[in-house]
């Protein structure tokens, strides 16, 4: 448990951290299943030296293990008792007794279908594709209904084109669902997302008619983004006029599960993080492609530690043709430009990843609201709270570079990712070098 040094002062996620994390767990274990004495004592397995975040992860850690051998012992512990004993820890104990228990990782790739939060509701500008329609109205495409229908329409077993077979539901937006399944002639594991058709609008209205038109599109400008940063797309297709996206599956978690685990995340793992991932957006917009859709949930941790961009569903080539009169992305993660359905380039991937690694940060999203319109008010005209007020350690040289890269005016950012990323002290990815950043 002596490895919390990234070697600059500051702490560092390694595996060398969470096989000690682990260690302490298995001996806590151990004392509790013994018998022959009174029952040990989490705070007995904390240690007073140890540092922010770490000593929150461990004691999350640790109460897992607890609930677990209680749970062993007949026992069916009460998050009230629990929230007795830890005041202050609300987001921990919401993640080990509320609606976002902890999660078991698999090799999905995707979060569960029932993922929520049950402090801001389902409409608290988290799911993506939210279309501005001719009534001034916004809101998801599929509602629930709509996503029951879809589901009886995709049992687990059912193959399509011959080729994929259906396994099960993985995660659902407001667009479409994602499954796990297999790729029978390559004989892999992939993820398949169905991307639900509008439906036709008596009106005419060409921003329906556009969206269903995109998907295959998109789907091809993400099959040609190979790079250490990007998931890959595979296929593009249609089964009995359904549209859906092949993908490698990724099978580590997500930064949200992260995230619900641990609250936030030590400065250094933040930096590693947003240097690789600035990495692949730049790569992205030096196509011409911006991704739009940038969030926790749609970035995955790979093999080695290597962070991964999922789902570039929603990408637009910004230099052939501007957007449509229609909000396309999640409005807790979106660019002021992005929310008043402006034409968008780099800038606006730039300013989603500034509120992604705020979020990181301090555990909080930077802009929030009672309902999306109050969220894209917030979003144009308001100021986050100082990181510094969650995170008093925080340098300087990162408060100015996540101020600069969430400035209003696109033209008044970094030119880059890669210089929001460099001034937020990020080191570059080992495989940075051009000749090792694509894919083959």
């Amino acid at each position: 448990m002596n490895d919390l040094s990234s070697g600059h002062g500051e702490p560092a996620l390694n595996e060398a951290v969470i096989r000690g994390m682990d260690h302490v767990c298995d001996c806590f274990e151990a004392a509790w299943k013994g018998g022959g004495g009174p029952r040990p004592r989490v705070e007995a397995y904390l240690s007073d030296l140890m540092p922010d975040p770490y000593r929150s992860i461990l004691l999350g850690k640790l109460l897992e293990r607890e609930l677990a051998c209680r749970g062993w012992s007949g026992e069916a512990p009460l998050a009230e008792e629990y929230r007795a004993r830890y005041p202050g820890q609300g987001a921990l104990l919401r993640a080990l007794f509320g609606a976002a228990p902890p999660i078991a990782l698999s090799s999905s790739g995707y979060m569960p279908a029932i993922a929520a939060d049950a402090e801001t509701g389902a409409d608290d500008g988290t799911l993506s594709y939210v279309v501005t329609r001719i009534d001034g109205s916004i809101g998801p495409l599929l509602s629930p209904e709509g996503h029951a229908k879809i589901r009886a329409r995709l049992p687990s077993g059912r193959v399509l084109l011959g080729r994929y077979r259906l396994e099960e539901e993985l995660g659902r937006g407001g667009m479409g669902q994602v499954h796990r399944a297999r790729d029978r002639r390559m004989d892999r594991p992939v993820a398949i997302k169905f991307v639900i058709p509008p439906k036709p609008d008596p009106s005419g209205d060409p921003i329906q008619d556009a969206l269903h038109q995109d998907q295959t599109e998109e789907a091809r400008r993400g099959a040609n983004l190979r790079h250490q940063a990007i998931a890959l797309v595979f296929d593009h297709a249609m089964d009995e006029g359904l549209p859906f996206t092949v993908s490698e599956s990724i099978g580590g978690p997500s930064l949200r599960e992260l995230l619900q685990r641990w609250e936030r995340l030590p400065l250094a793992e933040v930096r590693r993080i947003v240097g690789q991932l600035a990495q692949g957006l730049d790569f992205a917009h030096a196509q011409g492609v911006v991704h739009r859709d940038l969030k926790p949930e749609n970035v995955r941790v790979k093999d080695q530690g290597q962070y991964v961009l999922l789902d570039f569903g929603l990408a637009r080539d910004f230099r052939r043709r501007a957007d449509l009169r229609a909000f396309r992305g999640t409005p807790a993660y979106a660019s002021p430009e992005q929310s008043m359905a402006l034409p968008l380039d780099g800038r606006s991937d730039q300013f989603s990843l500034a509120l992604l690694t705020y979020e990181l940060l301090t555990g909080r999203r930077p802009f929030s609201g009672p309902d999306i319109k109050a969220l894209f008010d917030h979003l144009r005209d308001g100021e986050p709270p100082s990181p510094r007020k969650l995170v008093p350690d925080l340098p300087r040289t990162v408060m100015a570079a996540l101020w600069r890269a969430m400035h209003k005016e696109p033209g008044l950012r970094f030119d880059s990712c890669a210089g929001f990323a460099a001034a937020l002290g990020c080191p570059a990815p080992k495989w940075a070098d051009a000749h090792q950043s694509i894919r083959t």
